[in-house]
C-alpha cells in the first residue's frame, strides 16, 4: 500500500488501518428468579380488582397454576426477571413480559326464539344452544336496525348465573325495569350522602326535604358527595318526582328550582315550577306530578325526556360543562324559591320508560371471559295497548338443552 501525504490546508489527516471502536461487554446478567404476577379481566376486556403476586420462583423450571373451568376469568400473566442482587428487570408491570390467557368456552352463537304469544306487556324468548361453563348472559334490545341489519343503539342488559347456571327464558317487559344503583327517597339529603352548601333555612316537610330560599338571593343546594367518574360512558338514567313548589320569584321553571347532573364533558339540567319541567332551558312540559325521566345515551351527547310513560323531548343535546357530579335545590344567586324535594335515583345504563312495539333481540354468552358470538337478531312484536292489534307469536322449545348421543354411552 502507499500512502502519499500532501498539505491538508489545515486540516490534519490519521490513517490508521485496521482501526475498530472500543469494545464495552453488555450490561446484564442471568435472571436467578421470576416473579410471576395476574390480573384478573372482565367479560367486556377490562381489569377487574388488582395485579396478584404468585410468588417468585426459580428461572429454570416450571410452575402450575390450579384451573377452575366454571369460574375462571381470562387472565393477563406479567413475569419481572431478578439479578442475583435482587435487581429487577424492570420497573412496572406494565414493562413486564406479558401474556393473556384467554378462557373461553362459549363461542358457539345461541338458538334464540319467541316462546308463546307476546302481550302488549310482556313477551318470552327461548335460549338453546349453550353450555354448563355460560356464566353471564348479555341480552341487547334495539329498536330499529341499521343498513346491515345490525342493532342501532341497543339496551344491554346482563344477568350472571352465580353459583348456578343460566335459565333458559328470557322475559322482556315492555316497560323497562328501573334498577338505581343510587336512590335518595326522602329526610335529610346529607344522610343520604349530600353536601349542603348556602344557608337557606332546609328541614323535613310533605314527605320530603323543604329548600326555602325566599327573600335570600342566594344560591342553597345538595351536591352527592360520590359520584361516579365518567358516568355518562355507559348510558345514564335519571328519574325523580317533581318536587312540590309551594313559591318561586321566577315566571315559569328555573333555576331556583333545579337538578343538575354532569359528568365533566356535558351537563343536563331539570328546571321545575309547580305544574311544568324544562330540560336545559328548552320548551316547558307539563308534569302533573307524574315521574320525571332522564335517558342520556351512551357517551353522553345527547338524552331523552320522558314524563310518566310519554316521550316529550327526543335526541336534545347537553351543554358543555367541566363539572361533575348531581345538585339539586336553589340553583340560582338572584330567583328563590319554597319547594320539597323527593324521591332521586339514577342508573348507570339508558333505561326508557317504554319500549317500541316492535323490538330486535340478540343473546350472548360468556364463561368468565370475552363474550362469544351473538345469536341471530329475533324480531319481536309486543300487542297494541288494549289489545287492538296482536302482537308476534311462536312455538320456540328451548329444551332438551343438552343432548347426548347413544353410541357415546356404549
Amino acid at each position: 500500500m502507499d500512502l502519499i501525504l500532501k498539505p491538508s490546508g489545515g486540516a490534519n489527516i490519521v490513517l490508521r488501518p485496521q482501526g475498530r471502536a472500543t469494545y464495552y461487554p453488555p450490561a446484564e446478567v442471568d435472571p436467578v428468579e421470576v416473579e410471576i404476577w395476574r390480573r384478573e379481566l372482565d367479560a367486556d376486556g377490562k381489569f377487574t380488582g388488582d395485579a396478584v403476586s404468585l410468588g417468585r420462583f426459580p428461572s429454570v423450571g416450571r410452575i402450575e397454576i390450579e384451573n377452575t373451568p366454571d369460574t375462571d376469568r381470562n387472565i393477563r400473566y406479567y413475569a419481572i426477571s431478578y439479578a442475583a442482587d435482587g435487581t429487577p428487570d424492570v420497573s412496572s408491570l406494565e414493562d413486564a413480559v406479558q401474556v393473556t390467557l384467554l378462557v373461553k368456552r362459549e363461542t358457539a352463537a345461541p338458538n334464540i326464539g319467541q316462546v308463546g304469544d307476546a302481550t302488549a306487556d310482556s313477551v318470552t324468548v327461548g335460549v338453546s344452544g349453550y353450555t354448563r361453563f355460560a356464566r353471564k348472559r348479555r341480552v341487547k334490545i334495539a329498536e330499529s336496525l341499521d343498513g346491515g341489519g345490525a342493532l342501532v343503539d341497543p339496551i344491554v342488559a346482563v344477568s350472571d348465573a352465580g353459583g348456578g347456571q343460566l335459565g333458559d327464558y328470557v322475559e322482556i317487559a315492555r316497560a323497562s325495569t328501573f334498577t338505581p344503583a343510587f336512590a335518595y327517597l326522602d329526610g335529610d339529603p346529607a344522610a343520604a350522602g349530600f353536601t349542603k352548601t348556602g344557608t337557606a333555612p332546609a328541614e323535613a316537610g310533605a314527605g320530603g326535604w323543604r329548600i326555602n330560599s325566599a327573600g335570600t338571593d342566594a344560591a342553597t343546594y345538595y351536591t352527592l358527595d360520590s359520584f361516579p367518574a365518567d358516568a355518562f360512558d355507559e348510558g345514564f338514567t335519571l328519574e325523580l318526582d317533581p318536587p312540590a313548589v309551594a313559591a318561586t320569584d321566577a315566571a315559569g321553571p328555573a333555576q331556583c328550582v333545579a337538578l343538575r347532573v354532569e359528568d365533566g364533558a356535558r351537563a343536563y339540567e331539570l328546571a321545575f315550577d309547580a305544574d311544568e319541567v324544562k330540560l336545559n332551558g328548552g320548551g316547558a312540559h307539563a308534569h302533573g306530578d307524574m315521574k320525571v325521566r332522564l335517558v342520556v345515551a351512551a357517551g353522553g351527547l345527547t338524552a331523552d325526556l320522558w314524563i310518566g310513560d310519554t316521550l316529550v323531548e327526543d335526541n336534545t343535546a347537553g351543554a358543555a360543562t367541566t363539572g361533575e357530579g348531581l345538585s339539586f335545590g336553589d340553583l340560582a344567586m338572584a330567583d328563590d324559591a319554597d319547594a320539597v324535594w323527593k324521591r332521586i335515583a339514577y342508573a348507570l345504563t339508558p333505561v326508557p320508560t317504554k319500549l317500541s312495539r316492535t323490538i330486535y333481540v340478540t343473546v350472548a354468552h360468556s364463561s368468565g371471559g370475552a363474550y362469544g358470538a351473538e345469536s341471530d337478531v329475533l324480531e319481536l312484536t309486543f300487542a297494541s295497548e288494549g289489545e287492538t292489534q296482536n302482537g308476534s307469536t311462536g312455538d320456540f322449545d328451548p329444551t332438551p338443552r343438552f343432548k347426548v348421543d347413544y353410541e357415546e354411552l356404549v
